[in-house]
């Protein structure tokens, strides 16, 4: 399952040892044929906090796998997802 517009992208999946979100592409926009060239935007990685933070009392590794992997979208995300979750006490 990849994400497809949802408010709360992603895919969970979690067991005692570890947990993964996979983030997959979604660039929606009419007449682009590419779904992974998209830059997640701020808010948007922020509707993963809870979830990262739920997912953390499970498990003792958390593992997120961007799909927007164009343009070097994906580490930079990943990286302003990092800042998010340090803010948020992780």
């Amino acid at each position: 399952i990849r994400f497809l517009g949802r408010a709360a992208p992603g895919v969970l999946t979690a067991s005692s040892n570890s947990s993964s979100i996979e983030e997959g592409a979604r660039n929606t926009e009419e007449g682009l044929w590419c779904p992974d060239l998209y830059r997640y935007k701020s808010e948007e990685l922020a509707l993963w906090i809870p979830r990262i933070l739920s997912m953390s009392a499970q498990a003792s590794k958390i593992r997120i796998f961007f799909g927007n992997r164009r343009e070097g979208s994906a580490p930079l995300d990943a990286c302003t997802l990092a800042e998010l979750v340090r803010a948020a006490g992780l």
